[in-house]
């Protein structure tokens, strides 16, 4: 995969608040985009007109028609699209108005810093792009079109969670952005045998080197010092040298570097059994750094690593919550996803029934739209079944008391080496839900329905004579 490209479904959203002047220019935006990319929808009206022997524009519907006509949704807010495609990217570029309600979930709200600006414009235009790559060659070339035909940038925006906003407004703070040590070492950390390694000489206190040795995974007993050389270079261990009693085989002092040795004996220091310091035996030891005491402890690296993880699919700090106190209960991790709450549940060993119960509570009082548990381990099979068990009592009740909430399904993450995929997994769930909204809004626009066929017989004759409907009409 190279760099850019991703396994997970992104979906960037960028806006501009426009003059009704403005948007009379959106026909010209149309032709700039198509000099460098494919539209999709213009191309299949026009094929359609030309069995009708009439115009593309014809055959477009009124605004919000379309969608009202089978009563499947609300209308449509945009008046004007076309859908562009190139081989990664697939484009909806939309004429929004803003007197017309957005569609999205009732709980979200839309994070952007042109918030007073677009409300007081009369019209949006929405560039959309989804795509598999973090970079996109369509989107480059539609922020172009929009600044040669407007002489303005497009500005990102996001849909917020209201919920989310609300756990911030408490006092509470998104995590700072791991450190190049802090990605080093959670890079090492994800292997467990690492980590088990560095757990027992942590427990410990430190360790003799042969000692260590016995923690070592199999394929690497016979190579200790290039084991050990990795972990020094990514600042987990610290080595340090042992004096050890020659008579009783006790350790008597510990000491950063042999060159210390040499200084107390210089001053006369001797052990317990009368030696010089000097004339006993010297062994090295290994110790972990702080911060590697402070990765293992509550599996702080696993934090780090979704942190990692999220700003690799572009998801910023700024969403994300970690070690978080909520009605009494530890929260290890929430992110906004696209408006989306996400409560995620961290376990460097298997998750338990116990755990289930305790998650389960976390639950209830958060109400996320994904909760998700995450393991180095395993989840067990009692503990798989009690959330089934719970979430089909939860529809019961529902049922009774005639309403939907249910509750989300728990979605399971098990083994350090399915966090991407199922990160990918869950992100582009909530993409794919966004991005089938908004393009279908644009689908909309081009859409034949019967009223529209209807109206073109009726009118044939006219429009045969050159009448025709063009963007001044639709806004």
């Amino acid at each position: 995969m190279t760099a850019g490209e991703s396994s997970v479904l992104t979906l960037k959203m960028y806006r501009l608040s426009l003059s009704l002047e403005e948007a009379r220019r959106f026909s010209e935006l149309q032709v700039r985009l198509a000099q460098k990319l494919q539209p999709l929808l213009t191309p299949a009206l026009a094929a359609i007109g030309k069995i009708l022997n009439i115009s593309a524009e014809r055959l477009r519907p009124p605004p919000g028609t379309q969608a009202a006509e089978y009563m499947l949704e609300q209308p449509s807010p945009v008046v004007r699209g076309e859908l562009y495609a190139d081989e990664h990217t697939l484009l909806a570029v939309s004429l929004r108005k803003t007197d017309q309600p957005r569609r999205v979930r009732t709980r979200r709200t839309v994070n952007d810093s042109q918030g007073e600006s677009i409300a007081d414009a009369p019209f949006v235009l929405n560039v959309n792009a989804v795509s598999l790559s973090l970079t996109s060659e369509a989107l480059a070339a539609a922020v172009e079109a929009v600044r040669s035909v407007y002489g303005r940038d497009l500005e990102r925006y996001n849909y917020g969670l209201s919920r989310f906003d609300e756990l911030k407004a408490e006092g509470r703070e998104s995590p700072v952005p791991p450190t190049d040590d802090e990605d080093k070492a959670v890079a090492i950390l994800s292997d467990r045998s690492t980590r088990t390694f560095l757990t027992a000489i942590k427990a410990s206190g430190g360790l003799l080197v042969r000692d260590a040795q016995k923690q070592l995974p199999a394929d690497s007993k016979n190579s200790i010092e290039e084991f050990t050389a990795r972990l020094k270079e990514a600042k987990l261990l610290d080595a340090e040298v042992v004096v050890v009693c020659s008579k009783t085989q006790a350790q008597i002092a510990r000491l950063p570097s042999r060159p210390c040795i040499a200084v107390l004996a210089d001053q006369g220091v001797k052990c317990a059994c009368g030696r010089r310091i000097a004339d006993e035996k010297i062994e090295e030891a290994l110790t972990v750094t702080d911060l590697a005491r402070k990765l293992l402890d509550k599996a702080r690296w696993l934090t780090l690593l979704l942190q990692r993880e999220f700003a690799r699919m572009e998801i910023p700090s700024s969403a994300l919550l970690i070690e978080q106190n909520v009605g009494g209960d530890e929260i290890d991790f929430l992110a906004n996803v696209s408006g989306e709450l996400v409560l995620f549940e961290l376990k460097d060993k298997d998750f338990s029934l116990g755990n289930a119960y305790s998650f389960g509570a976390k639950i209830a009082i958060i109400r996320p739209n994904y909760p998700v548990i995450i393991t180095t381990e395993h989840v067990g099979s009692d503990a798989k079944d009690h959330f089934v068990r719970a979430r089909v009592s939860g529809r019961q009740e529902s049922n009774f008391f005639g309403n939907d909430d249910v509750g989300a399904e728990v979605r399971y993450i098990e083994g350090v080496a399915d966090v991407r995929r199922g990160l990918e997994e869950l992100v582009s769930a909530i993409y794919r839900q966004d991005a089938k909204k908004l393009i279908a809004d644009v689908v909309q626009t081009a859409s034949v329905n019967s009223s529209t066929l209807l109206r073109v017989f009726e009118e044939r004759s006219a429009i045969e004579q050159g009448g025709g409907t063009g963007l001044q009409e639709a806004v």
